[in-house]
């Protein structure tokens, strides 16, 4: 960080100035991203408002690390039985993401992991901070968890902050799935029925793009 998030914008840019080379007119876009994908697009959308550029028509956020700090709600906690996103996996990663020097200071104990999680007031680190004020600008939004993914909080809390500033927003909480079940679906039928959901959810709201 920020050298992530700053790419992902970049790239969007190229994206928005060349969408004839990627075969497309780019009249509707949908901003989609899971895990820590999903943080990126929340992340972008709040760049593109702070420096007026066009935004996606909507966001579809998937299982989405929205606080990159490790704190004891009542979904994170579910790490601690998670055979996916293990606790000690997930504040490796929520470190490694926010701390330039990581690489440098391995190998850590899971104890030094725990005592060199901090907090930063930052939202493009962590969308879940933004203000009402940019909130309020934000195109609808599609939320998507699982009622077993540490990051579920997260998208319970970013989708009442979005109601509250009046966003046209949808959360949906799919069962007995795990995070980044999307990338499971080839070897796992329930995650694959997961994907369906996803797709389908998808493809209604672009239809509905298609008619506005």
């Amino acid at each position: 960080y920020p050298r992530a998030i700053e790419e992902v914008l970049y790239s969007y840019c190229w994206m928005l100035n060349n969408s004839l080379l990627l075969g497309s007119t780019a009249e509707k876009i949908i901003l989609c991203g899971d895990s820590a994908g999903g943080n990126f697009a929340a992340g972008l959308q709040l760049k593109c408002l702070e420096n007026n550029i066009r935004s996606p028509d909507a966001l579809m956020l998937s299982y989405a690390a929205l606080n990159i700090s490790f704190f004891p709600s009542p979904s994170r906690l579910l790490s601690l039985i998670d055979p996916m996103l293990m606790c000690g996996t997930l504040v490796r990663c929520l470190n490694s993401y926010q701390d330039p020097g990581y690489l440098a200071s391995l190998p850590r104990t899971i104890e030094e992991e725990l005592n060199a999680t901090t907090f930063t007031h930052d939202m493009y680190l962590s969308p879940i901070l933004a203000p009402q004020s940019l909130l309020s600008r934000f195109p609808e939004t599609i939320l998507i968890t699982t009622d077993m993914d540490p990051c579920l909080d997260d998208s319970v809390l970013f989708s009442n902050n979005l109601v509250d500033a009046g966003v046209t927003t949808s959360l949906e909480i799919l069962p007995d799935l795990p995070h980044g079940f999307i990338s499971f679906s080839s070897i796992s039928t329930t995650c694959n029925v997961g994907l369906g959901r996803v797709t389908n959810i998808l493809k209604d709201l672009k239809l509905r793009l298609e008619k506005s």
